[in-house]
């Protein structure tokens, strides 16, 4: 859900992530990267300059700043996110308390963001064949500028601001030594922290993928 998607649905979007799990300083540490691409459909069927708000309210997308809406053709945006996570293990099994920094992109024109989050992380149990995992991070302030000289009346530049939480949730089963079929959960809840940033932002769904785990 966001300006370009009342709630489109697609089988497009994939995640990538990896953590290692070690002891320095007789202190057990986790370092984890996880990266999320969201593609989703823009609908829009009606070709300018039959398409109007009142005709086609599928093809209008709000536009930064909030002042208008405007027409933008079907296409497939992309939301892409990767962060970086790092943290102290506070109890067992497996479960840290994290800092992270994230990095977010996308293919239609938006400025890339960032920020500094933290939150908690369960990391798989690998020795068990069936384990779970999870993860919480809020990320306050994930920020952007967007410069537009083209606009002749008004400010040319925008700031974007978000306030990011990042979930998910799932299932580790090994059917084969070091080999793990994975499932479960993630979304991302971007909410406006400004009134230059359009509307709220929503992505989530279920996944499902292998995995691999490689004892050192």
């Amino acid at each position: 859900y966001n300006e370009f998607s009342p709630g489109n649905t697609t089988t497009q979007s994939w995640t990538v992530r990896g953590g290692v799990e070690v002891n320095a300083a007789r202190l057990p540490f986790m370092i984890e990267i996880d990266y999320k691409s969201w593609q989703y459909p823009h609908n829009c069927g009606v070709p300018e300059p039959a398409a109007t708000l009142a005709t086609a309210p599928q093809c209008f997308v709000l536009a930064i700043g909030r002042a208008f809406s405007t027409y933008v053709p079907a296409f497939t945006p992309a939301n892409r996110d990767v962060d970086v996570r790092a943290g102290i293990r506070i109890f067992q099994p497996h479960v840290y308390v994290a800092v992270a920094y994230m990095w977010s992109s996308n293919n239609y024109g938006y400025p890339n963001m960032n920020a500094v989050g933290g939150g908690l992380e369960k990391m798989p149990d690998f020795n068990h064949r069936f384990t779970y995992y999870g993860s919480v991070f809020y990320f306050p302030g994930v920020r952007g500028t967007y410069s537009n000289p083209a606009i002749t009346t008004g400010p040319t530049s925008f700031s974007l601001s978000y306030n990011v939480l990042k979930y998910q949730v799932g299932v580790q089963w090994a059917f084969m030594p070091g080999i793990y079929l994975d499932a479960g959960w993630a979304g991302a809840s971007w909410a406006t922290q400004n009134n230059e940033a359009p509307i709220n932002q929503t992505f989530n769904g279920p996944y499902a993928g292998l995995g691999f785990f490689l004892p050192f």
